[in-house]
């Protein structure tokens, strides 16, 4: 197709997805078909890459900044504490530096809706072959409705949707990378629109309220300090949660500015809503496992898949991915994974993980 380029024996993307003579292989169309039934897929690499009607439901609830062609250049200017610069002084900016700066390589790591091994290449204006043009250092990628001509809905880089898909939560700007030239550092985030950006968790992150956790086919809403009313501090209906953790998570401390709640949405399940109070040793596991303080019944879920250990010395709950060995101590990771959406700015860094629109992408900074 005309939207990609061999290049050192890589394939190289620039602008826009394959296009459909590209996708006709069987193992494209079985993988295809696959999405289409159950709006899941476990890829080769053993990552969960798409998400259903739970997550939709839980990302509903996740509040974004807004975006609009009207607010254009004071978003270009000051949304990431850039220079003062004009978006005309912005832009001659970012061509000045582009060779002597690094370059973000987008991997796919899966090949559901793009070819394994493919390759996107960013460079401080953008990402080559822009459908957007505009080289103001922010790449879009998202779905884009041919019936709608308002620039705030194009992108520079097109998923091609499956047709249930296009609907209103699909159509439009899914995610960005931008470059921010006093970091002189690459931030990726979620836009609100679509299915989600979501990092893997690799070592630990810090949690706040807002926090959007994905492990398998579920979603976990974190908020923090007083709980929402219909939360009940470690519900006895909600299983795993009966164990002696539970009971001395329940004799903690009650300095409430701190506590953790957790609304889980999980397919068709009726999961009751949990409270944990702060402590020093306060841990909080998840998984399918009747030990788990959240037990999930969820196929996708390794017995005990993550946790969230509250740190004291931060007055900070951290998510770990995996759990710890009771052998050797050792962190053991999960199967599918953790996965923790991007809702604020993500610094781009070598190695980091993460999934969109069916897709998981494993990123590079190259010189």
């Amino acid at each position: 197709g005309n939207n990609i380029c061999c290049c050192q024996g890589d394939l190289t993307l620039k602008g826009s997805e394959l296009k459909d003579d590209d996708k006709k292989s069987d193992n494209y169309k079985a993988r295809a078909n696959k999405l289409q039934n159950s709006m899941k897929v476990n890829t080769e690499n053993n990552i969960d890459t798409a998400k259903g009607t739970t997550g939709a439901e839980a990302l509903s609830g996740i509040k974004h900044d807004s975006f609009s062609q009207e607010n254009y250049d004071n978003y270009m200017n000051q949304f990431e504490g850039d220079l003062p610069l004009n978006l005309e002084e912005r832009k001659a900016k970012l061509k000045q530096i582009e060779e002597s700066s690094s370059k973000v390589i987008l991997e796919v790591v899966n090949k559901i809706n793009l070819p394994l091994g493919a390759k996107i290449r960013i460079t401080t204006v953008g990402i080559e072959n822009s459908m957007r043009n505009e080289k103001d250092g922010i790449t879009f990628f998202g779905c884009l409705n041919q019936e709608i001509h308002d620039k705030s809905q194009h992108n520079d880089f097109v998923f091609k949707m499956q047709d249930q898909d296009n609907d209103d939560r699909c159509l439009g700007r899914h995610f960005q990378i931008k470059y921010n030239i006093a970091l002189e550092k690459y931030f990726i985030k979620d836009l609100g629109k679509g299915f989600g950006a979501f990092m893997k968790v690799i070592n630990s992150v810090p949690l706040k309220s807002d926090s959007l956790i994905n492990i398998g086919d579920s979603y976990i809403v974190v908020s923090l300090g007083e709980a929402e009313p219909e939360m009940k501090e470690n519900s006895s209906n909600n299983k795993g949660n009966t164990n002696d953790n539970s009971q001395e998570l329940n004799r903690c401390i009650t300095d409430n500015n701190y506590s953790l709640h957790l609304k889980i949405y999980s397919g068709q399940l009726k999961i009751e809503p949990s409270t944990f109070k702060a402590d020093d040793k306060a841990v909080v596991r998840l998984g399918r496992s009747n030990e788990a303080e959240v037990s999930i019944n969820d196929n996708m879920l390794s017995r005990l898949h993550c946790y969230i250990e509250f740190d004291g010395r931060s007055n900070t709950w951290i998510l770990f991915d995996g759990y710890l060995s009771e052998d050797d101590g050792n962190r053991k990771p999960s199967t599918n994974g953790t996965w923790l959406y991007m809702k604020e700015d993500i610094e781009v860094t070598s190695h980091l993980i993460f999934k969109a629109n069916h897709t998981v992408f494993k990123t590079h900074l190259t010189n």
